[in-house]
């Protein structure tokens, strides 16, 4: 790096540079201080340019956020990113499923959409360490235990994912989140009760509405159910991201067109009512798929953050109606029948619903 008038200032363009120079009035070797970086780098602790969110990587260590994200597989697409999340890159899909598709729903008309924005999605679904590490330590998951079939406050679960999460209270985290990595807050909530004790039981109750400040947000926020559906599909088009499914109902096996080979079983990609042994498993211990994402298909149905509507047609960066009575779930849970696992099945809650089977993951739209 060059030094600038011996005020222990270096111009680093990347992070390849020795941070050192020599001080010719005292004969000696001073450490140089990042003062600016070029365009893709970020000053991190004074003394290095390290690349910035979204900026291609293929090391931790090159990353100001300390996190190689694992982009679509095979394009060497893997960009600096928040920590527990990957990248998805823009792009336009066909949501929701084929007429003939095994197990369609009626609300599932397809239609063409268009992500211009790229985003970070959680690789897996929060988990209950996640949420006590946010919280303060309470944990309002059913099962709390790594064993048993029925509730049990051991709360040694930390890898199990959050559930009987409400949607405010998903919301909720993603604002704590937001705020501890000095972000802008997506979410402005009303009427919850905790807010003044500064979200630290985690419960979220009481609270009313809700106003979203939009996909601009540099803060964390639910993913849309487009954001959703594209990220699970991760450019197939098939029922699910290993293939069409054998059957709706049984323990069902993929019949082909996808990634997975036909006869492969279900429960190598999602954890459902065949596998799950009547309550959640440990978040990623499935296949991921070409995103690099894990349980999408199963585990617990995850929060959006649209309000639940007929789909309109096509669109580019549709986020729901902007008023509604029920909330966008996506993605089956280990109470899900085989149907229940394709990337297009909808279904929706209200608001305040804390089931056992309803969880999340967080995304970030990418600068």
């Amino acid at each position: 790096g060059a030094c600038i008038d011996n005020m222990l200032a270096c111009v680093l363009p990347h992070a390849d540079y020795a941070y050192q120079w020599w001080d010719s009035f005292v004969g000696a070797y001073g450490t140089c201080h990042a003062e600016f970086c070029a365009a893709g780098y970020e000053v991190v602790g004074g003394i290095e340019c390290l690349a910035s969110l979204g900026t291609a990587c293929t090391l931790n260590a090159e990353c100001a956020y300390d996190f190689c994200a694992t982009g679509p597989d095979g394009t060497a697409n893997d960009r600096c990113a928040p920590t527990g999340m990957n990248y998805i890159p823009a792009g336009t899909f066909t949501m929701g499923s084929p007429v003939g598709e095994l197990g369609r729903g009626g609300d599932e008309e397809p239609h063409s959409v268009t992500l211009s924005r790229s985003f970070f999605l959680d690789r897996t679904e929060v988990t209950q360490g996640q949420w006590k590490a946010r919280s303060g330590g309470t944990n309002p998951s059913y099962f709390q235990s790594t064993t048993g079939t029925s509730q049990s406050f051991g709360n040694a679960n930390d890898n199990g994912p959050a559930e009987q999460i409400n949607w405010y209270a998903a919301a909720g985290f993603a604002n704590a989140r937001s705020a501890a990595e000095g972000l802008t807050a997506c979410y402005t909530l009303t009427g919850c009760l905790d807010v003044s004790a500064g979200w630290r039981d985690g419960f979220h109750g009481g609270c009313s509405g809700a106003i979203f400040a939009g996909l601009a947000c540099d803060g964390y926020r639910l993913p849309t159910e487009a954001e959703w559906e594209y990220a699970a599909r991760a450019g197939t088009t098939t029922a699910t991201y290993g293939g069409n499914l054998s059957a709706t109902s049984g323990c069902a096996t993929l019949s082909g067109a996808g990634s997975f080979a036909a006869g492969t079983a279900l429960g190598d990609l999602a954890w459902y009512v065949c596998n799950a042994a009547s309550r959640t498993q440990a978040t990623g211990s499935k296949s991921s798929n070409a995103f690099g994402l894990y349980d999408m298909l199963g585990s617990v149905s995850e929060w959006t953050g649209d309000w639940s509507a007929t789909y309109a047609g096509a669109a580019t960066d549709p986020t729901g109606p902007a008023l509604g009575t029920i909330r966008g779930r996506r993605g089956a849970s280990w109470r899900s029948i085989a149907q229940g696992t394709r990337a297009a099945t909808r279904a929706a809650s209200l608001p305040n619903d804390n089931s056992y089977t309803n969880g999340f993951r967080l995304a970030r739209t990418a600068p």
